[in-house]
């Protein structure tokens, strides 16, 4: 269930939209202001996962709100819902970042569809906005050079093909990639790609290009390797000279996020899997809803295993559970009785990470990044460390959500979900464990073919490995045309080092 709140001056249609929301089956009604005071506030009091929001407001307009939304609540998803087409409306939205930009005269059934788009990371515009905001990009303005990086874009290939083929770094494509989305006015490959052949700047047919780009597309994108179930947010453990790979269960009728319970598979070759099937659930802990069986991570220490968990309590708050076992393969139980973290709407996507000292850490975040120090039992926070046991560091550059974090040579690093749609993958490093963190670049690119992505990663045999999910199991599954439905499927990549201990790019 996606949490809906509403900012509107206008009472009869927060009532409306009320109702619609009261039927939709798959978004709930959480809270309603009439102005954007102290919006970001507001909503993370109410749990928001995406808000509604009008511009035209008496005492605080929706710019304002928009803006210390963006500033102070940035994992909340905006919809703006307003009368107002005028360009300076929509360019002043723009430039600030939106998530969607739909007008009022949508019917009340569209403006559901608009909100689940948004919630699903597709974005929404009405076509009026789309065509103010096309009507201001500098297509034309791009050189020879951009051009060709465009068409080869089109068909498909990654920065480092793309630099291969025209003698250049992949680096420089980056940068080029850059100017590209900037004088497009685009987010992305794949809206690039669309706005292109819309504005004829490819001379390519289009179907002769579609259809390059869809081979080129199944050509390099990575296997499942589990097809007994669709699964995401993947967490390997090695232990005992087998890799373990938790993983978040999508259910088999899943639209948006209905994640049952948490899956676990090993291998002791790198190839062949064994699944253990079901090893823990939401339904463990007493506290926890059912259904929310995002992100988890398991570790061992002192011959027990820890599986730490995000979903959501009972009264609706985003929390972090801890489970223990005697075995990697469950059965996993409550050791405390309560939510390990429950403070905001950003408690999610644990990771915990065992320093060569003994000490553990607990990393965590959505929009914001949070660290705590885990006792020897694992199951609570050492109140010396941070303030009153938590350390609010400063999030790296870019950083979403889904920390992950590992040492390397002295070095410490982290991965993490990008703060773009499509979601791509970047990792910053640090001298300690606690920080600072400092950005280094992207080495997993934001895919059209997977609007989101969490990894995890691990050392076995000889080999780094990197693990995340994508979407080919229900494509295999389902014939097209289908709807976006979040049932995704987890894959794995071998991942390099350079001699400076730069990731090299993973293309997949």
């Amino acid at each position: 269930m996606t949490n809906v709140a509403i900012i509107d001056d206008h009472d009869l249609l927060r009532f409306g939209l009320k109702t619609v929301l009261a039927h939709s089956g798959d978004l709930k009604f959480v809270g309603e202001r009439p102005n954007g005071e102290d919006a970001s506030a507001f909503l993370k009091e109410v749990g928001a996962d995406v808000v509604v929001l009008d511009l035209r407001m008496p005492v605080v307009d929706g710019l304002a709100a928009l803006e210390d939304i963006r500033a102070n609540a940035p994992e909340v998803k905006v919809l703006v819902l307003t009368t107002s087409d005028v360009e300076e409306d929509i360019l002043a939205v723009h430039r600030i970042g939106v998530d969607g930009y739909a007008l009022k005269t949508l019917s009340p059934r569209e403006i559901v569809d608009a909100i689940r788009s948004v919630v699903r990371g597709e974005g929404f515009l009405s076509k009026e906005v789309k065509a103010v905001l096309d009507s201001h990009d500098s297509s034309d303005e791009l050189s020879a050079r951009e051009r060709e990086i465009l068409s080869l874009m089109a068909k498909g290939l990654s920065n480092q093909d793309i630099g291969r083929m025209l003698g250049i770094a992949a680096d420089t494509v980056k940068k080029h990639l850059r100017h590209i989305y900037e004088k497009m006015n685009v987010a992305d490959r794949a809206e690039a790609v669309a706005r292109a052949f819309e504005k004829g700047l490819l001379k390519v047919a289009l179907a002769a290009a579609a259809a390059a780009f869809a081979l080129a597309a199944n050509a390099d994108i990575p296997s499942p390797i589990f097809g007994d179930a669709y699964t995401a947010d993947p967490a390997p453990l090695v232990s005992g000279g087998r890799m373990y790979l938790y993983a978040g269960h999508d259910a088999d009728d899943a639209d948006s996020f209905k994640m049952p319970d948490w899956l676990c598979y090993s291998t002791a070759d790198g190839t062949n899997w064994v699944s253990h099937g079901v090893v823990a659930s939401p339904t463990n802990y007493s506290w926890a809803a059912e259904n929310i069986a995002w992100a988890a991570q398991c570790v061992e220490r002192g011959g027990k295993f820890y599986l730490y968990t995000s979903g959501r309590s009972k009264n609706g708050v985003r929390s972090i559970g801890v489970m223990e076992s005697d075995s990697p393969t469950g059965p996993f139980k409550d050791p405390i009785g309560r939510p390990l973290v429950a403070r905001t709407n950003g408690d999610i996507d644990p990771t915990v990470f065992i320093d060569d000292d003994g000490k553990a850490y607990l990393y965590w975040g959505l929009a914001e990044l949070y660290i705590a120090r885990l006792n020897d039992d694992m199951v609570s926070f050492d109140p010396s460390f941070g303030t009153d046991g938590l350390l609010v560091p400063g999030r790296p550059r870019y950083y979403h959500s889904g920390p992950w974090v590992w040492k390397r040579g002295g070095k410490y690093y982290m991965a993490y979900s990008s703060r773009k749609i499509p979601v791509g993958v970047a990792y910053a490093t640090a001298d300690a464990p606690e920080g600072p963190w400092t950005f280094v670049d992207w080495f997993v690119q934001a895919d059209v073919r997977s609007p989101s992505i969490q990894v995890g990663l691990a050392d076995f045999l000889g080999k780094s490995w990197i693990f995340g999910y994508n979407y080919e199991l229900y494509a295999e599954r389902t014939p097209a045309p289908r709807p976006h439905r979040e049932r995704r499927s987890v894959w794995m990549l071998p991942m390099e080092y350079g001699a400076d201990g730069r990731i090299k790019e993973v293309t997949w």
